[in-house]
């Protein structure tokens, strides 16, 4: 298969990306974790006196490295790099839990959510890297309680690199020399949790004053300020003005115009409430439950910056899939991990393709990339490139020592 300069550069792109951000941010939770829980800390500095001595991590120890390999799983059960994975298209009308999903509708895998399911892990919101231990929890997605790189045919390619790049950039920081003695610098010790929030909080302070700039998004936040205090004294003051002009029509004309307005908005409520909440009641689909939004905007709105957060509490009111518009698509969410199993594997043909956004579509080069290209020749075509002649295990043992470096 020849590639063009364009497909290369989209190409690179998922590689640089997915090896880049996501690697430094998950050694940054692991060692937040490990400062966090000092028995851990302990627990990782006699495992690796006993195996690599006062040595630098290689590559070659990691296999060795159990209940090191079973921090970095219990932290990304914690911290998904991608809590809600990449978002999937049907490209057909399927039923997932009862329910229709609708050809081209958008779909979430909340791994966030079924990461800290107590239906699927004990006291989920510890730091318990014994979960871990046994030999059945790899990155495949074999099994869907644990999913940090999704599962099917759409799971992450890049696992081997990621998982060496994020080992190399903790060997420093895990390595004997740097965790021997540790108790006695006290100001590394009493790092703690909040010291990490605070920095993860000034990262999203300066990310959500660039993501709210937008006029849209500033009315957005003032609507809804607005409805949550005196919403009932502006309807007021509104009903009020409006009656108050309403009923000054003194002719027969203004009466009729009066009239056939006063029918026809109620009339049109009911049409767009049967269209809305029973759409699914008149034998076409029956979708999955979910909150109302707003005309246009749908539940845009009303949506926090943790989506994860915030959807996991809608499934704990509308169950383990439910569905929302945001503008004019439907997005439907997965919150449970017999759900995410039909979705991903079941039924992976169907849910294979991508809705890309615009600003995907743009710097991916109208996704020529593996990451937001649909399920087409072109994708496996890429996928097959990168698997075979840049991800494979020979590739990445000849490219051991540019890591080390």
């Amino acid at each position: 298969m020849s590639l063009d300069i364009v497909q290369i550069k989209a190409l690179l792109l998922d590689i640089l990306t997915a090896t880049t951000d996501t690697a430094s941010t998950m050694v940054e939770w692991v060692m937040a974790e490990i400062l966090h829980n000092p028995d851990v800390k302990t627990k990782i500095q006699e495992e690796l006196t006993e195996v690599v001595g006062m040595n630098i991590v290689e590559e070659s120890h990691l296999p060795r490295l159990k209940y090191l390999d079973a921090v970095v799983k219990e932290t990304f059960r914690l911290h998904p790099s991608l809590p809600l994975l990449i978002q999937r298209c049907p490209d057909e009308s399927c039923m997932v839990g009862g329910y229709t999903i609708p050809k081209g509708s958008i779909v979430y895998i909340n791994v966030w959510a079924i990461h800290h399911d107590p239906k699927n892990w004990t006291n989920p919101l510890e730091f318990q890297p014994k979960r871990f231990l046994n030999g059945k929890w790899d990155y495949k997605g074999n099994n869907t309680k644990f999913l940090p790189f999704g599962s099917g045919r759409r799971i992450c390619p890049g696992i081997p690199l990621g998982e060496k790049m994020l080992i190399k950039r903790l060997q420093l920081s895990c390595s004997p020399i740097a965790l021997e003695g540790t108790h006695q610098v006290a100001a590394v010790v009493e790092l703690s949790m909040t010291m990490v929030a605070a920095l993860v909080e000034r990262k999203q302070r300066k990310k959500m004053s660039i993501e709210r700039g937008s006029t849209f998004t500033i009315m957005f936040i003032s609507f809804t300020t607005n409805m949550k205090s005196g919403v009932q004294n502006k309807i007021y003051v509104t009903m009020i003005n409006y009656w108050s002009w309403w009923w000054e029509a003194n002719n027969d004309r203004d009466a009729l115009a009066r009239t056939i307005l006063t029918i026809s908005v109620p009339v049109l409520a009911l049409l767009w409430y049967n269209w809305t909440v029973s759409f699914g009641n008149n034998g076409r689909i029956w979708l999955p439950p979910g909150p109302y939004g707003i005309p246009i905007f749908g539940y845009l709105p009303f949506l926090s910056p943790n989506l994860h957060e915030r959807f996991t509490e809608m499934a704990n009111k509308y169950g383990p899939i439910f569905s929302l518009r945001l503008g004019s698509k439907l997005h439907v969410v997965v919150n449970s991990m017999d759900l995410a199993k039909v979705v991903a594997r079941e039924l992976d043909q169907t849910f294979a393709n991508r809705s890309p956004p615009i600003t995907a579509l743009t710097i991916t080069y109208g996704a020529l990339d593996v990451v937001w290209s649909n399920n087409n020749a072109h994708w496996r075509n890429m996928r097959k490139l990168l698997v075979s002649q840049v991800l494979s295990n020979a590739n990445l043992d000849a490219c051991q020592g540019f890591r080390t470096n």
